[in-house]
């Protein structure tokens, strides 16, 4: 019964964290409406501005968080993710006087994106396992692997950043043994 409980729990947090976001995205379309197309931090209406900016982002990254968390798929909450991501600086576009390389840039600095993600994956079993991963990986072929985040919020934050379709390499080895590259 109790993991039923923590699915469903876990899925209402989901759908709560997308309501938050839609939330916060009419609210910064009400700031730029007021205050106008402004984030210049020497007035109150660039300040108003950027805290609705930020509210945004701090959404996206806690419904891809939360997404996860009621074990949606990550290539799923990667493209959603980018979406908000792209919508956002759509949304701020005009406070960079309609550029985009801009708008894109200041976002990257709030959505901050790695450029690598490194990783240990350990795998239990036989060795014949690992030999059929080392045939697989030897074959030029790609291994897909799904993330599920849980309580280490730096970790979360770090995986909801990555772009989509990024390639991450990861090294295979079985307790003792030499690393699969």
């Amino acid at each position: 019964m109790a993991a039923i409980e923590a699915h469903t729990d876990a899925m209402k947090d989901s759908k709560s964290s997308h309501l938050d976001y839609l939330d916060n995205v009419d609210s910064l379309t009400e700031s730029l409406k007021t205050n106008g197309a402004t984030i210049d931090e020497n007035s109150q209406k660039g300040r108003d501005n950027q805290r609705a900016i930020l509210d945004v982002a701090s959404a996206i990254e806690e419904q891809a968080s939360k997404s996860l968390e009621a074990g949606e798929n990550t290539d799923s909450v990667t493209k959603k993710f980018e979406a908000q991501r792209n919508a956002l600086v759509n949304q701020v576009m005009p406070a960079f006087g309609g550029s985009r390389d801009k708008a894109q840039a200041y976002i990257d600095t709030i959505l901050k994106t790695p450029n690598a993600v490194n990783t240990n994956v350990v795998v239990h079993g036989i060795p014949q396992a690992e030999a059929q991963v080392r045939n697989f990986v030897n074959t030029g072929r790609h291994i897909t692997v799904n993330f599920q985040t849980g309580s280490t919020y730096s970790v979360d934050n770090y995986i909801q950043g990555m772009k989509a379709g990024v390639t991450v390499p990861v090294d295979f080895a079985a307790r003792g043994k030499p690393a699969i590259t």
